[in-house]
């Protein structure tokens, strides 16, 4: 069974500065997958995943959430000349609180220090801000980000993501350890 629209959701079909998002593809899953093992680095991603891995992951978790009215996340394909650039979300969906996790990769063809991923990413944080808060009503959005990455914490920053904290020494990628950078955005009442 292959599922096509969150339940939750007004429209299949999002568009923000001729970028669409569409509720995530099928089709897009091997993608991803690579994409997740090229950068596992910067996931919190521990081992590579495989075609059943995925395939398990889109029909066990993205198509149950799609049937929920309240799921624990919302995740879309990013399309740009209806092209699979990324995919992105939010994730831990807290109904009660109002609150998610963003989750953000693009293909790795893109470095994340680069112009093409910062257009995609900035994009991407206008569209989930202006979902999250018109019409899913959460309350907040929370990122946590590796402190490799500096552009995309500038780019949180300049999209009114505000620095909440700091985890020293959170996470160990390649046998280092990286701190975590904890960015907040609150709805405006």
């Amino acid at each position: 069974m292959i599922c096509y629209a969150y339940r939750c959701l007004k429209n299949t079909k999002y568009i923000k500065e001729n970028i669409s998002f569409v509720s995530l593809r099928f089709d897009d899953m091997t993608l991803i997958k690579n994409w997740r093992n090229d950068q596992i680095n910067i996931l919190r991603q521990n081992k590579p995943l495989s075609d059943e891995d995925q395939q398990r992951y889109y029909f066990e978790v993205v198509c149950k959430s799609m049937q929920d009215k309240k799921p624990a996340l919302v995740l879309f394909s990013i399309l740009d000349k209806e092209v699979c650039v990324g995919y992105g979300g939010l994730t831990n969906i807290d109904w009660v609180e109002g609150s998610a996790e963003i989750s953000f990769l693009v293909d790795t063809a893109f470095p994340y220090d680069g112009n093409v991923f910062r257009e995609y990413f900035e994009n991407f944080l206008d569209f989930i801000k202006d979902l999250a808060f018109s019409e899913l009503n959460l309350n907040w959005l929370f990122t946590e980000t590796y402190d490799i990455r500096p552009k995309v914490v500038e780019s949180l920053e300049k999209k009114s993501f505000l620095f909440k904290d700091r985890l020293p020494r959170h996470v160990i990628k390649n046998g280092a350890y990286y701190d975590s950078v904890i960015h907040v955005c609150k709805r405006e009442k």
